[in-house]
């Protein structure tokens, strides 16, 4: 297998999973950053509002991106430099559902391509005290210098998974992949598929939920998908009742709160339009250091499917 990649970072100018405001992207070849894009962004004219804690993190305004070119002019770009190299993100569930969000909305094709998640690569792996890029990162000796920079995030993702692919001997990224038990989420012609932990005896992606129930019911839960995470739910999700939503987070290992904190490892965002009071909290939370990522239903669901 070859030992290139792609790492990726979005910055966003709200709680809109498409408003990204800039990219930074890092190809890595063989442990080498052999080519980087670093780019500013101007949201789509429906979410160009930049909210007050989206730009005390990273430092972007409104007027920072007024004369930036939109996300569908820089993707022939953005497609042409990531080829054919699978993508790393540090919580690839929020950077993937940015890059879904704004190929929706652009309706721009899906490419084909993989991608893995150094969030879960260092908690299968490493099982480090923190979960955040930035312990990470101290973890393994890897410098972060200007942190929530798009860029330096994904340096930081992709030195994070290097340092990793040699820890363990592996050739390449998407061997790393499978040493974590982790099936490598894809893009495809036709959709998509999150990157989820693969557990013994699990159904497949069309498993219905009462059956979904009832397998996770005959494991043993402190092996379930989602040992050790909390989740907190925001708006509905499809086909669910908060109440069912909860068995199965309970069911498969996890635990659930009803408001976010410092202990929150996920919030799961059935709205995905906008600001709600959790998702403002997440923001804050990230501001003071800790990770919370934001998943969409079919994101939460596909962490349950392997």
């Amino acid at each position: 297998m070859s030992n290139t990649f792609i790492a990726i970072d979005f910055e966003t100018a709200n709680s809109v999973r498409a408003s990204a405001c800039q990219v930074g992207l890092a190809k890595f070849a063989d442990g080498d950053v052999v080519e980087k894009i670093n780019l500013l962004v101007k949201p789509h004219s429906s979410m160009r509002d930049f909210d007050f804690f989206n730009t005390q993190i990273h430092g972007i305004s409104a007027a920072d991106v007024q004369n930036s070119p939109e996300f569908a002019e820089y993707w022939p770009q953005i497609r042409a430099f990531i080829g054919d190299a699978p993508l790393v993100a540090h919580n690839a569930g929020f950077d993937m559902s940015v890059l879904r969000g704004l190929l929706d909305i652009y309706q721009l094709d899906y490419p084909e391509l993989d991608y893995v998640c150094t969030f879960m690569l260092a908690r299968n792996l490493l099982k480090p005290a923190e979960l955040n890029l930035a312990y990470v990162a101290r973890e393994l000796g890897v410098a972060l210098e200007n942190h929530h920079d798009a860029l330096a995030d994904a340096i930081a993702a992709g030195e994070i998974a290097q340092a990793m692919i040699e820890k363990f001997s592996a050739s390449s990224i998407l061997e790393l992949a499978q040493m974590a038990s982790i099936r490598a989420g894809r893009f495809t012609n036709s959709g998509w598929r999150g990157s989820v932990t693969r557990s013994v005896g699990a159904g497949g992606a069309d498993e219905s939920i009462e059956d979904m129930r009832l397998r996770l019911a005959d494991q043993i839960v402190v092996d379930g998908p989602l040992a050790g995470l909390t989740f907190v739910i925001t708006g509905a999700i499809p086909g669910l009742t908060r109440s069912q939503a909860h068995e199965l987070i309970l069911l498969a290992g996890g635990e659930w709160g009803k408001s976010v904190t410092r202990k929150t490892d996920f919030l799961v965002d059935g709205d995905g339009v906008g600001e709600t009071n959790k998702t403002r909290r997440v923001y804050e939370l990230r501001e003071k250091g800790h990770t919370i990522a934001i998943v969409d239903p079919e994101g939460f669901l596909g962490m349950l499917v392997p």
